[in-house]
């Protein structure tokens, strides 16, 4: 009997504006912690403010689910690892 054929999928995230603004200050928050200080803002750190963020803007940011955003952070976080 023959296994089954798993096929992979590649899904490309098109944020809304106010989202890739969101990713955009993250970025530019990790670049400029490392330009500054020389030290790295984490996936922890960005989480954290990224919950601030949330409460603030609800009708935004707040109106994604917390894990897509978190992801998202995820990635960046692994962007910037050697």
């Amino acid at each position: 009997m023959r296994s089954p054929m798993y096929v992979p999928f590649k899904y490309r995230m098109y944020p809304f504006r106010d989202q890739e603004s969101e990713l955009m200050r993250q970025l530019e928050e990790r670049q400029t912690s490392w330009k500054c200080r020389k030290e790295s803002a984490g996936y922890a750190s960005q989480c954290k403010s990224l919950a601030q963020w949330r409460n603030y803007d609800t009708a935004g940011l707040g109106s994604v689910y917390i894990h897509v955003a978190q992801e998202s952070l995820h990635r960046l976080d692994n962007a910037f690892k050697p």
